[in-house]
């Protein structure tokens, strides 16, 4: 056989092999990689096997060399000078850009607690690694920094990471207060700032809380921004991460049109690199998102009845690909938290609410900063007998992602739960949340404040809240109500509607799925 030169690896691997070939590269045993990568030191080994059957090597040792020489190669093609760029890929990541936690300042002036900022940034590399979008440069490369007036833009180049964050704690008595910003590393531009105070009781418990509030708050925006980024080049000169970021930057937009362009982008990076975890379960997320913009169309507007029935009917049958879709990334990564969710939301539009829980618990213990994997199990608990759990996941989604698009999601959800619970005076507080976080599309969710205004007795403020709503979208109906919501919820729904003076238009009272596990 003819030897292949190292110019053709990355023709003759798949995205996987490349990475175990870069990590092996880096002296890592199978086990190691296993761990890096989320899969089973037994599928390493397979990939190793076909990394030197495909380099046409010996063995590892040849395979490292190998890619030394293809990285030689392709430096001297791209970059003639000796100047690494800002934010370059991490080895076993492909073209992700990565990102470093510095260790934090101890501002505080007498701190017998010092431990606790150490432990916080190990908590939150870990908990921010969790997340698998963004490589995270490890501790001890980070730990270099300690102590020093740190050049943010020149440990970004030293890194090789894109994304900088620092902070600081200060303690002063029982109580601690910590700064965090996330830094552009090659502008120096800040990208958000945090700060958090906390009483300090069992420091473990407010430890955890802080991670859990800063990754919150950080990886929604170091996925807008990686997003945004790309949305400024023209499509045809992207690669398959920055087409995905890019799916995934439209997507967040929640729009008709967005998701539709999103779907599109998506479904061409997923058959492009089929072995591209992310890919399947942001398609699968996109397409989830797609059918309930679909469904939650007839809510605003005109049609016969048929033609609401026919939007509908196109609504659940992208809801059905969801599931499917979603598996295709566990099964290629099963420590995708992502793939679980689509997995779980998926599950429970087909009706099969126990898996479902299940899969969207499993992406909670993989991420347990995920707002959405919160709010997904919430609405899965809220179709059962027992549903008050969901009140504390709601709340918690709500905490993790204040400034979320989905806001007015997480808070509409939480009064549902609360005016299935006949707690009507909460339910109008957070109806009203809802609708002021999202006053236009809130639209499905503003008939539960005339609702919970019906049940209160307070019938002229309903009969007001109605003749406002039929003036917005006069054609709302229970359609989406019918496909999302338990039977029992959505008879309350029409008792306080014709309390307040409305029927509502019904036109999917037969379109819920006859599954035994939706009315348990």
């Amino acid at each position: 056989m003819e030897p292949r030169g190292p110019g053709d690896a990355q023709e003759l691997l798949t995205p996987r092999q490349l990475e175990v070939l870069e990590l092996l590269a880096r002296g890592l045993t199978n086990r190691e990689i296993a761990g890096v990568l989320g899969i089973s030191p037994g599928t390493v080994k397979v990939h190793v096997s076909a990394v030197i059957e495909a380099l046409d090597v010996s063995n590892r040792t040849e395979a490292a060399l190998a890619l030394q020489d293809l990285q030689t190669e392709s430096e001297a093609d791209e970059k003639p000078d000796d100047e690494a760029p800002s934010g370059s890929g991490v080895p076993g990541f492909g073209a992700r850009p990565a990102i470093v936690i510095l260790p934090f300042d101890d501002l505080s002036a007498d701190s017998p607690d010092a431990f606790f900022a150490d432990a916080l940034v190990e908590d939150l590399t870990t908990a921010l690694a969790a997340f698998r979008w963004f490589p995270v440069i490890a501790r001890n490369s980070s730990w270099a920094y300690r102590g020093e007036a740190v050049d943010v833009i020149r440990v970004s180049r030293e890194l090789g990471a894109r994304y900088v964050v620092e902070g600081s704690v200060r303690r002063a008595g029982d109580r601690v207060r910590i700064h965090v910003q996330l830094i552009d590393g090659s502008t120096g531009r800040h990208l958000l700032a945090e700060k958090i105070d906390r009483s300090l009781g069992d420091v473990l418990v407010v430890q955890d809380e802080v991670v859990e509030a800063i990754v919150g708050a950080l990886a929604p925006t170091l996925l807008r921004v990686e997003g945004m980024r790309t949305l400024c080049r023209p499509a045809a000169s992207l690669d398959a991460w920055e087409r995905f970021q890019r799916g995934l930057a439209l997507l967040y937009r929640y729009g008709a049109w967005e998701t539709g362009e999103a779907m599109e982008l998506l479904e061409g990076v997923a058959a492009d690199e089929p072995e591209f975890p992310a890919a399947h379960a942001a398609l699968a997320m996109a397409r989830f998102t797609a059918g309930i913009v679909e469904i939650a169309r007839t809510q605003g507007s005109e049609g016969t009845p048929d033609e609401l029935q026919a939007a509908g009917a196109r609504g659940f049958s992208l809801l059905s690909q969801v599931a499917a879709t979603g598996q295709r990334a566990t099964e290629l990564d099963p420590l995708d938290a992502a793939g679980h969710l689509a997995v779980g939301l998926g599950l429970a539009c087909l009706g099969q609410r126990e898996q479902a829980m299940q899969s969207l618990e499993r992406s909670l213990e993989l991420n347990p900063s995920s707002a959405l994997a919160s709010f997904g199990l919430a609405g899965a608990i809220f179709q059962l007998a027992d549903f008050e759990p969901a009140v504390p996941l709601c709340e918690r989604a709500i905490r993790l992602s204040p400034n979320d698009p989905l806001l007015y999601l997480f808070e509409g959800l939480l009064a549902a739960v609360h005016l299935r619970a006949r707690r009507f005076e909460e339910a109008l507080e957070h109806s009203r949340r809802s609708v002021r976080t999202e006053p236009e599309f809130a639209i499905s969710l503003r008939p539960l404040e005339p609702i919970a205004l019906a049940f209160l007795d307070r019938t002229d403020e309903a009969r007001e809240r109605v003749d406002a709503l039929r003036t917005l979208a006069p054609n709302w109906n229970l359609l989406l109500a019918r496909a999302l919501a338990p039977d029992d919820f959505v008879d309350l729904m029409v008792e306080g509607l014709r309390r307040a003076g409305w029927e509502p238009f019904d036109p999917g009272a037969g379109a819920r799925r006859s599954d035994d596990d939706v009315r348990r």
